[in-house]
């Protein structure tokens, strides 16, 4: 069991460095790593099938890439709503409706 962490860690040692990530957004990586990793192993999945009664959605969690960039609008800027470009860190989970994602605004420098 251990040794399948360290292979997970390993992997987001891998998309950190590729993507030049921040080591201050590590812990995002882990949770975007480590939920994929729940939604795909099928041990997993079962469990959580025959106790939920449903099959679970995660394509919220493929459409994009870690860290990859993405376009988003801010609320502070209305009425005249402009796209600010930033990188794509997971799903955010217990936080408004479908679909939230968590976006880091600034990263490598600012953008807007």
């Amino acid at each position: 069991m251990a040794e399948q962490g360290a292979g997970y860690l390993g992997h987001v040692n891998c998309k950190m460095k590729t993507r030049n990530v921040p080591l201050r957004l590590w812990v995002s990586c882990c949770k975007w790593a480590f939920a994929i990793k729940a939604f795909t192993s099928s041990k997993s999945c079962a469990l959580k099938e025959v106790v939920l009664g449903c099959t679970l959605y995660f394509s919220s969690l493929t459409k994009f890439d870690f860290s990859e960039p993405v376009w988003y609008f801010d609320a502070e800027d209305f009425p005249e709503p402009k796209r600010h470009i930033g990188h794509w860190l997971g799903e955010a989970t217990h936080t408004g409706q479908d679909m939230c994602y968590y976006i880091s605004s600034i990263f490598r420098g600012t953008h807007g």
